[in-house]
């Protein structure tokens, strides 16, 4: 009978992967936080080594890789195939890591010291929530990353840093009652806002914090990647009184940011602007902003109901995940103009579609050239017309009116001291359609930027390949 370490080979060669023994290999800490700890942990897969290939992440199973569908828009995945000895192996480097450079911390009696630390180390593993859970005798902490909640630590005492967050929340540290309230802090560097939300239970104060990164400045459409054909049919949407426009996108593909950015460009003293969301994920001073709450009978239909009896002018939904909301707002742009965020482009009948993903976007210092291989150019032709991508490239002046097909060149992230593995962060890859017509596709915006110099033309062929 094959022991795990021989099934394990076995299971590689069929499948055409590499396999790999982490008791022998060298684990890189830098690679290790790529993949926030809880998900690792919880789908026993690690990111070990990081290389201008891509990120080489250690796994028992290639179903796993599901898990790390929200990476691929940002990161090459090179999947290995390993033994469970390997992974607690790496499970117990990336913990020890995680201790040394917040455990003490969380731990220490200064409680702005340690209430920083725990939002330091909720940060670095790309949590949108926190929640503070009392459980006889000791907190958990869970976090949401990605839309899944995980058990994060078990601390002994929370008193002091929940004190401490009421404190910088502007809530009453004696009042024993549901209460919210929100503060701003710098973590690791960033600006970010969190909001607090406190309810008593049995066990004790049950604490939930969101936590928002800020932008130290505001988007415009150009910075978020529209051009050519699309920005003019964003600017054309924008120009009218009625109507419906719908951003879709999966999670995490940036369309809370795209429907802030449209809000910003038409606010306007002679505008009543409202937005009816599930979190308010920032303060607009120019818009009257709701919060569904359930609790008090704010349900979603009932909110949007009430809230267009004040006849507004512009209406933002952050997200219509049902059929009623679809068909108010279907009927309500008829008399204002709707801006809808949905997961499902074909939920609402909309005057303008606007699709969009994410890609990384290239450290313009160390970016390099990079040629397609007959395959990945086989597996882009399916969606994407080279003529039109062409096209738009001499028509913006990217490339010289008479260059060829043959001859546009494409890069790819390399990485520096400036960036982070190639990337300075995350560009925009969009599609519009409406009545006005219709910009260069997904894959095509992708090839566009690529030649552009702006996306790492592998992300735009691993997009174009789950379109």
């Amino acid at each position: 009978m094959l022991g795990e370490g021989e099934a394990q080979r076995a299971a590689a060669y069929a499948q055409g992967a590499r396999f790999v023994l982490l008791t022998k290999e060298d684990i890189d800490p830098h690679a290790l936080v790529l993949i926030p700890e809880v998900l690792s942990r919880r789908n026993q897969l690690v990111a070990y080594r990081q290389s201008e290939q891509g990120v080489e992440v250690a796994l028992l199973d290639m179903k796993d890789l599901d898990a790390l569908e929200h990476m691929r828009e940002q990161v090459r995945i090179l999947p290995r195939l390993t033994d469970r000895a390997s992974i607690t192996r790496a499970l117990i480097a990336y913990q020890k890591h995680l201790k040394e450079s917040f455990g003490d911390k969380i731990k220490d009696a200064n409680a702005a010291r340690a209430l920083s630390a725990l939002l330091g180390h909720a940060c670095s593993q790309d949590a949108s929530d926190m929640h503070l859970e009392p459980k006889l005798g000791e907190w958990l902490v869970r976090y949401r990353v990605h839309g899944s909640l995980y058990d994060a630590m078990k601390l002994s005492s929370m008193r002091s840093i929940i004190s401490e967050l009421k404190s910088r929340a502007g809530l009453s540290t004696t009042l024993n009652a549901a209460q919210e309230g929100r503060f701003s802090a710098q973590v690791n560097g960033r600006d970010i806002s969190v909001r607090v939300s406190t309810v008593p239970t049995a066990a004790g104060e049950r604490v939930s914090l969101r936590l928002v990164r800020e932008s130290s400045q505001g988007f415009t459409l150009q910075s978020l990647g529209f051009h050519g054909a699309a920005l003019d049919l964003m600017h054309h949407a924008l120009h009218k009184k009625t109507g419906l426009v719908v951003v879709s996108g999966p999670r995490e593909s940036g369309k809370t940011t795209l429907l802030y950015t449209l809000l910003d460009l038409l606010a306007s003293p002679a505008r009543a602007i409202a937005t009816l969301e599930e979190y308010i994920e920032y303060r607009l001073p120019f818009a009257s902003q709701t919060q569904i709450q359930n609790e008090i009978g704010l349900a979603p239909a009932a909110a949007l109901r009430a809230l267009l009896r004040q006849d507004p002018d512009v209406v933002m939904l952050g997200n219509v995940d049902s059929h009623e909301i679809a068909r108010l707002a279907e009927s309500a742009s008829r008399r204002a103009l709707m801006l809808a965020g949905s997961e499902d482009e074909s939920a609402l009948k909309s005057d303008v579609l606007v699709r969009q993903r994410l890609a990384g976007k290239l450290c313009p210092n160390c970016k390099k050239e990079y040629e397609l291989s007959r395959y990945e150019l086989d597996a882009l032709e399916e969606q994407a017309n080279f003529g039109k991508v062409l096209a738009a490239l001499r028509e913006e002046d990217i490339v010289e009116k008479q260059t060829p097909w043959k001859e546009i060149v494409f890069y790819t992230a390399s990485g520096c001291e400036e960036c982070d593995g190639g990337y300075v962060g995350p560009i925009g890859v969009q599609e519009v359609q409406g009545s006005a017509g219709e910009s260069l596709n997904l894959a095509e915006d992708g090839l566009f930027k690529a030649a552009q110099g702006v996306a790492d033309v592998r992300d735009i062929v691993e997009l174009a390949s789950r379109l």
